[in-house]
């Protein structure tokens, strides 16, 4: 199946269809009260890059400035 997010997919599982692999930060407010189980995977590490993309041509705002900051240091 194919969504347009991880919210709609946290919230599918949720209702009883399938499972999913979502960052713990998407689910946190379902995990709480139990409607969901974490399941830890022995021994997985899983990660993924991200990146910081922007328009060249457009400065920065200053709040956006500062957040670059921030992840570069």
């Amino acid at each position: 199946m194919e969504m347009a997010s991880n919210e709609a997919i946290a919230r599918t599982v949720a209702s009883g269809v399938g499972i999913s692999m979502l960052p713990r930060v998407v689910v946190a407010d379902i995990l709480a009260p139990g409607t969901l189980r974490e399941l830890k995977l022995a021994g997985a590490a899983l990660s993924r890059p991200l990146y910081r993309l922007r328009l060249k041509s457009r400065p920065l705002a200053p709040a956006a400035r500062k957040m670059v900051e921030m992840l570069e240091s």
